[in-house]
């Protein structure tokens, strides 16, 4: 008895459990239906944004690879297609490094330019270069390959005009991004900034020119005066001095014979009778 008592109370128990069920559906099922609705109704809208975000990013991808690197592309249609891609926000990446690569072109277009064959269109490239780049630096902070390789940019922008000094601010502006050293773009930057360094070295040429100019006077100075003096001195000694003894010998030869000194002066004229008409006598 006691066992089906308990029986009968444990299914008692069961029924009114499942009555409560029952009449909470009743009262609330057509809430809980729109619940479950809208929450399926939310995944799907998620699925659904994820799936074409992805699409777009895929897309963004593949026509900044053909701005890059499509060789059928004409200039005009690369720079349309990079300026759509810099203006557009779902992929800041790409944004960033399509603004840097327009302003590469617009510099390139400015060296051909020139300053002294088209000054006006020279200028105007390069302050749209400049435009460009900024855009770089100054929206897509976060996006640190861009940014350095903007600076590298607007440094040799300004370099091609002359700034040096503010070439080196944006070179230096290029190193300071520590997170990619080693990278082409930052050892691009250190060498230019070496170049300007050398640039902006004075050059101590003029102190040590005077140098060689002493060194070359004590050289010449003798040079000129030995073979000046001894060619004149021994010129005039030996053609001078000889003269003399032959006019005096005559003098030196007279014999003491007690004649006249007159008779020397006579044959000083005739010297081949004088020697041997003399000795005998005395």
């Amino acid at each position: 008895m006691k066992a089906k008592r308990r029986h009968e109370l444990q299914e008692n128990v069961l029924s009114s459990e499942l009555a409560q069920i029952v009449a909470f559906f009743r009262k609330r099922g057509s809430a809980i239906a729109w619940g479950v609705l809208i929450a399926a109704l939310i995944v799907f809208v998620i699925v659904y944004a994820r799936g074409r975000f992805r699409e777009k990013a895929i897309r963004l991808q593949q026509d900044f690879d053909a701005a890059m690197s499509n060789p059928t592309l004409t200039p005009q249609a690369r720079k349309d297609l990079l300026k759509s891609l810099a203006e557009q926000d779902d992929e800041e990446w790409i944004a960033a490094l399509s603004a840097v690569k327009l302003g590469d072109m617009y510099i390139s277009e400015m060296t051909v330019a020139g300053p002294t064959v088209d000054p006006l269109k020279w200028k105007q490239l390069g302050d749209e270069a400049g435009r460009w780049y900024r855009m770089a630096t100054d929206s897509f902070g976060d996006e640190k390959l861009a940014v350095a390789k903007a600076h590298f940019g607007l440094g040799k922008l300004a370099e091609n005009r002359g700034d040096f000094e503010t070439a080196r601010v944006e070179y230096q502006a290029a190193l300071r991004i520590t997170e990619l050293t080693g990278q082409d773009v930052i050892k691009r930057a250190g060498r230019s900034m070496g170049r300007l360094e050398l640039l902006g070295t004075p050059v101590m040429m003029a102190t040590t020119s005077p140098a060689p100019k002493s060194e070359t006077q004590p050289t010449m100075a003798p040079a000129s005066q030995p073979t000046t003096a001894p060619a004149s001195r021994p010129a005039t000694g030996p053609t001078t001095h000889p003269a003399a003894p032959t006019t005096l010998a005559p003098a030196t030869t007279t014999p003491p014979t007690g004649e006249s000194r007159s008779a020397p002066v006579t044959e000083s004229s005739s010297p081949a009778t004088h020697t041997p008409a003399t000795r005998p006598e005395g």
